[in-house]
């Protein structure tokens, strides 16, 4: 299962509760056109968060 298929259903229920945010998280893909996303365009950076310092670090880069 696609990663965006699994997370459809959480971005309709944001998507519905705040209207505005679809197209202030909208990208437009040439081969796709439209899209409404959850996450940042372009590749990730993920990993294991394991204690709380590094969670407050990450939560306070987070832009």
């Amino acid at each position: 299962m696609q990663l965006e298929i699994a997370f459809a259903p959480a971005a309709k229920a944001i998507f519905d509760q705040i209207p505005h945010w679809r197209k202030e998280m909208s990208v437009h893909r040439p081969s796709r056109g439209i899209e409404s996303r959850l996450w940042q365009q372009g590749g990730g950076y993920d990993r294991n968060i394991v204690n709380l310092r590094t969670a407050a670090h990450v939560i306070n880069y987070i832009h």
